[in-house]
């Protein structure tokens, strides 16, 4: 890295080296260049004319700048207002941009890790369902990416009967909950154990991945896969062997994590 543009503190580093820097002030300077040109080119035409209309020149010329400045400050203060829509909206914690970009990258390199073991066992055709609770739809993105097949789209609403499917919709990602009245998650989809292995049958899904389990799946669905599920269990594969199956879902593959969830 270059000269440091500043004095700072031997542990931190600055962003822009001083070439950096002046490469980055020419284009400023020219901008401000410009914007005198246009004055004084206004000036110089109406020179001829006489005292009061350079006057007049001048005087729109003021308030030409003063009308680019306060837009300017609009354009400014409308960016701000975005962005704190964004925190009220989703959360700071949401705008990664911000404050997350350290935590968006451990996260990502986290789910490619998993994936990665998982994609053992995967192949392009296989069709896999990945549960993560408490998730916002970043790890399901990411893990989208990096599967090597087909991610099945969750639902959303109430599906906590078989059969009646009329209040549940497609949805892209879901967090598996007992009640519509439960409030920890999000994008909430009432799911009981004979609904989601009869929409895993429905979807004809290959696989279940259980990215991150809690104590409703330990509780109510445990049953269903083989070993049990944890509420700190590691992300695991399971092969869903059919809804006539005794254990529907049969262990594939386990990736262990050293990421603090």
């Amino acid at each position: 890295m270059g000269k440091l543009a500043a004095p700072v503190r031997a542990d931190k580093e600055m962003m822009f080296t001083n070439r950096q820097l002046v490469a980055l002030m020419w284009p400023l300077l020219l901008e401000q260049l410009l914007a005198i040109t246009v004055g004084l080119a206004d000036s110089l035409m109406v020179a001829t004319v006489g005292d009061a209309a350079i006057s007049a020149v001048s005087l729109v010329d003021s308030i030409s700048n003063l009308m680019i400045y306060i837009f300017s400050a609009m354009a400014t203060g409308g960016a701000a207002a975005v962005i704190f829509a964004v925190f009220c909206w989703r959360g700071v914690p949401a705008a990664g941009f911000w404050s997350g970009a350290d935590s968006l990258y451990t996260l990502r390199a986290d789910v490619q890790n998993r994936a990665d073991t998982m994609n053992t066992v995967l192949g392009w055709p296989d069709r896999v369902l990945v549960i993560s609770q408490g998730d916002d739809a970043t790890r399901w993105y990411y893990y989208r990416y990096e599967l090597t097949a087909q991610v099945v789209n969750g639902f959303g609403g109430f599906y906590g009967r078989l059969g009646e499917t009329q209040d549940r919709w497609d949805s892209d990602f879901m967090n598996l909950v007992e009640s519509e009245n439960w409030t920890l998650y999000d994008y909430k989809a009432v799911c009981v154990p004979d609904t989601l292995v009869a929409y895993m049958a429905e979807k004809d899904c290959d696989y279940i991945l259980i990215d991150r389990a809690d104590d409703y799946l330990q509780r109510e669905f445990s049953p269903l896969f083989e070993g049990g599920l944890t509420n700190d269990m590691p992300a695991t594969l399971y092969h869903f062997e059919g809804a006539d199956a005794a254990v529907p879902f049969k262990l594939a593959a386990v990736a262990e994590s050293g990421v603090v969830q």
